[in-house]
């Protein structure tokens, strides 16, 4: 069994180093690719924006306070995860749209020297207000290249993998482009270690919808 208990950090790392030098360039192609393309595959909406990490006002003394990045995401056909078929027929209501969210993945890449990247899946809920305004959850899991116990210049996570939680407002500035405005969060809540500083951010971004 202790052999094992490397499995996850082994899982990780080859993500970091395989997968999120990748992820941003090739997130660009799918946002790039042609409607048509796009419809007859499972993507939904690709996102671009900008983050203000770890805003100075959020926490004083963050070692990793008021950092830039840039993120990718892409948004794939909502699921339905209404196996007992309890909201079957209120297609339209904030109840149907609970049963249905979106699996997205994505990435994002610190430009600070002692910035967090991480590389990122997980479901989000989508609510219309209106045809103009709409609201969004999320949740996922995440890999980050933290510093579990800290440095003088970074916070102490305290476990490569994170969850991560957001919370956004969005707008319809036409039929196929989004401008949204999203809080978002990591944090493993000590499940995965004894230490937890987390990081949160700001952002600014612009989806494209198939």
């Amino acid at each position: 069994m202790d052999g094992l208990k490397g499995l996850p950090l082994l899982f990780g790392e080859k993500i970091m180093k395989y997968f999120t030098p990748w992820v941003i360039p090739a997130l660009c192609m799918l946002g790039t690719a042609s409607t048509a393309q796009a419809q007859e595959s499972f993507i939904n909406e690709a996102r671009f924006g900008g983050h203000w990490n770890q805003p100075g006002f959020f926490e004083v003394g963050h070692k990793e306070k008021n950092q830039a990045s840039v993120s990718a995401e892409v948004l794939f056909q909502p699921i339905n995860i209404d196996f007992l078929n309890l909201f079957e027929g209120s297609q339209g209501t904030w109840l149907y749209s609970f049963v249905t969210p979106r699996p997205k993945i994505g990435a994002l890449a610190n430009f600070a020297k002692n910035g967090t990247h991480y590389a990122y899946g997980g479901l989000t809920w989508h609510f219309d207000v209106n045809d103009t305004m709409f609201f969004e959850a999320g949740l996922g899991l995440a890999y980050t290249n933290g510093v579990k116990n800290g440095s003088p210049t970074r916070a102490a996570l305290g476990a490569h993998w994170q969850f991560n939680e957001s919370l956004a407002i969005g707008f319809n500035l036409s039929e196929n482009v989004t401008l949204v405005t999203q809080f978002e969060h990591l944090s493993h809540r000590y499940l995965f270690g004894t230490r937890n500083r987390g990081l949160s951010s700001l952002s600014v971004k612009l989806g494209y919808k198939y």
